[in-house]
């Protein structure tokens, strides 16, 4: 049995700016913006992050993405200042801190970025990557240039701003695994509701499964919106 062909990176793109030229205030932004950076894109990403938090200023994923993006244009100063924003709020933010210890070696400063990493160990002492970097920053014949970057995937944002609940963790709906669909027009796209989404309605089933642009991007913000209803966008203590 032939393995099932997945939605390509160009009709998610697609998907995600034709809904937001519908709904500037979507949260949709954010996996537009991790795509845009996937695809060589910085300006883009950064653009819709900065736009975004602007309407959700305590959206910490859309922060961290928008330091990698930085990064990638050799912004080490405006990196460093979004992940310390997080970091106040969500000290164990890993990847916030992955990006601050990075921003510690393109500076030179190799001590502070240890120190990050030693934290970081503390925080996953069972991921040996961290051990890694100790070694390599120890070793002065290492130049770090930034090429093993912590990333930020699509399905994994707004996962790191709560922990000790990943059993909870909605699942990437099956219709979306493997499902073939043409690009969509904006024809096909649904007009904005003010109805609140049903969250709990059962997805659809059968043989022949709806994989037009509608549906796919239905089942896409259903999904997105069970993340952030099960992880909630954590803002400062009152």
């Amino acid at each position: 049995m032939g393995k099932k062909p997945v939605l390509d990176d160009q009709t998610l793109m697609e998907v995600y700016r034709l809904r937001l030229e519908a709904e500037p205030d979507s949260r949709l932004f954010l996996p537009l913006a991790v795509l845009y950076r996937k695809h060589g894109e910085p300006d883009r990403a950064i653009d819709l992050c900065l736009h975004g938090l602007e309407l959700y200023p305590h959206y910490h994923s859309a922060r961290v993405n928008l330091a990698l993006a930085y990064l990638d244009r050799g912004e080490v100063e405006e990196a460093a200042d979004q992940v310390l924003r997080v970091l106040e709020v969500n000290p164990n933010n890993l990847l916030a801190r992955e990006i601050l210890a990075e921003t510690y070696c393109r500076r030179g400063q190799e001590d502070k970025a240890i120190q990050e990493y030693q934290t970081l160990q503390q925080l996953a002492p069972l991921s040996r990557k961290y051990d890694r970097k100790i070694q390599e920053l120890g070793d002065r014949g290492r130049d770090f240039s930034g090429d093993d970057l912590p990333e930020l995937n699509p399905e994994d944002i707004g996962l790191e701003e709560i922990s000790g609940a990943e059993d909870q963790v909605p699942e990437i709906p099956a219709e979306l695994s493997g499902a073939a669909v043409a690009a969509p027009s904006s024809e096909t796209l649904p007009a904005p509701s003010e109805e609140t989404p049903e969250f709990d309605r059962p997805l659809p089933t059968g043989d022949t499964p709806d994989r037009s642009a509608a549906a796919i991007l239905s089942i896409l913000e259903r999904w997105l919106d069970n993340i952030h209803r099960l992880y909630p966008v954590l803002g400062p203590s009152s």
